[in-house]
């Protein structure tokens, strides 16, 4: 049986990764200036943090340059 051990993409500027490290996941999120590092209790955690923050970020960009 498989098991997701890692996610990574782009979406906008922004750019990701959710790693399981076994016992924990981690959740990268950068862009040009920033980079935020969160530990989760388990990868579905983390995943499902990394959306909802892109989707904040993302909304907070768009209302920063007026669209």
């Amino acid at each position: 049986m498989a098991r997701k051990v890692c996610a990574a993409g782009v979406m906008g500027s922004f750019s990701f990764i959710v790693l399981d490290e076994g016992s924990n996941a981690v959740s990268l999120i950068r862009d040009e200036y920033n980079e935020i590092v969160t530990h989760h209790l388990n990868i579905d955690q983390a995943s499902e943090w990394t959306e909802r923050k892109l989707r904040e970020l993302i909304g907070k960009m768009y209302e920063a340059d007026g669209i």
